[in-house]
């Protein structure tokens, strides 16, 4: 039931956490056997709602992963951002709304007016969705931050802070389901969407469909802000990368053949030297022609986004394919996606000894030690994205 109402991959939920949530339920509903409550459920749909909240549990902060907040204010001084009015964004999943906010404040801080941009927040959550409209947070919201940040932008009521009226009123939230195309279709197109960790939570299906969803929520020319750990899914998925320096920063990119993977170049600058210099750091260099090899690796990819996961693997464990880092990147990929966790992870090592700077095979990496519980050899794979940062381009 809730792989169909959610798309939710339970694997990814960790081993526990769904038979906890069930257990708070038939506590609250007072119910001792499993097959009670299972009967329950499907008699009574508002409680697959009241499941939905126990299993959707937010982490979130304000001005979480700074860089992308960075990324937001460069991409203002090019068109068509610096001159869309009103510029769209969207933020999904919302959480409890510090995302969203923390995309206000920055848009008011590059000089914009509350009438200049329009931010909507979206969460399949209707408490979260309840405590973004409150704006009321405590102190753990404020981590990486500082007590200025706070004096400007709250009103301290007693132990919490609550937003000032002049950034909540930007801000409208909705509560949603990325995979609706009834309600996202609703939305209208948005400049740029913030999606960061909800693929990784997702199966198949609805993966494909929250990422055929987004592509067409944003513009031809938008930008979509990816989560680090979902960066190689949307560029699996008809998503380009344009930045060197930010990773996460993506475009659409062609939907059939070869030209998908193409990157995809901004808008051009307009004539003020400033915005000329900053809008050639958002396009990346020209590729060089793919190798015949890569016909192989882009058929793989296919049988993969279709969900022939079995036949991709076979396909690209071909010992006469040449040992590239692309190759068993993708082995990762389609490991993991049929839930062979250990192989994927096996995989992805292989590509970063291939090739040690290979931003998307730490990224995945990283989730997937998150997801084990595996801290400290997440945190390791994360230093080394942090340390390969300096060597992008964008705004260097």
């Amino acid at each position: 039931m809730l792989r169909r109402r959610l798309g939710l991959q339970l694997t990814s939920l960790g081993p526990t956490t769904l038979e906890r949530a069930v257990q708070r339920r038939m506590r609250t509903l007072r119910i001792e056997d499993w097959e009670e409550y299972a009967q329950h459920l499907k008699r009574h749909p508002a409680e697959l709602d009241a499941l939905v909240e126990e299993v959707v549990v937010p982490e979130t902060w304000f001005f979480r992963d700074k860089a992308y907040f960075e990324a937001l204010a460069e991409l203002l001084l090019h068109p068509p951002f610096r001159s869309a009015a009103p510029l769209r964004v969207l933020s999904v999943p919302c959480a409890t709304g510090e995302e969203a906010y923390s995309i206000a404040i920055t848009l008011l801080s590059c000089g914009r007016t509350k009438n200049d941009f329009q931010v909507v927040g979206v969460d399949v959550s209707q408490h979260a969705v309840a405590r973004a409209e409150e704006a009321l947070y405590g102190r753990r919201s404020f981590r990486g931050t500082d007590e200025e940040f706070q004096r400007t932008y709250f009103h301290a009521e007693g132990d919490l802070f609550r937003l000032v009226g002049r950034v909540r009123q930007t801000v409208a939230f909705r509560r949603g389901n990325v995979i609706d195309s009834l309600f996202m279709g609703g939305l209208g197109q948005f400049h740029v969407i913030f999606c960061k960790n909800l693929l990784i939570y997702l199966c198949g299906w609805a993966r494909q469909r929250a990422v055929e969803q987004l592509h067409r929520l944003l513009t031809p020319e938008g930008r979509l802000f990816a989560g680090t750990a979902e960066i190689s899914l949307f560029l699996d998925h008809g998503f380009a990368a344009v930045s060197e320096r930010y990773p996460f920063l993506l475009a659409p990119a062609a939907t059939s053949g070869r030209e998908r993977r193409a990157p995809c170049r901004p808008p051009a600058a307009a004539p003020s030297s400033t915005s000329q210099q900053s809008a050639a750091r958002f396009s990346p260099p020209t590729a060089p022609p793919p190798p015949v090899r890569e016909t192989v690796i882009e058929q793989a990819r296919r049988l993969a986004d279709r969900g022939e996961l079995d036949h991709a693997r076979k396909l690209l464990e071909n010992d006469s394919l040449p040992a590239t880092a692309e190759r068993y990147h993708l082995l990762g990929v389609v490991a993991k996606a049929a839930g062979d966790t250990a192989a994927a992870q096996e995989f992805l090592k292989r590509a970063l000894y291939l090739d040690p700077h290979h931003t998307e095979s730490l990224h995945l990496l990283a989730m997937l030690a998150e997801t084990d519980g595996d801290l400290r050899a997440a945190r390791g794979y994360r230093r080394r994205l942090q340390e390969l940062a300096p060597s992008s381009d964008l705004g260097a």
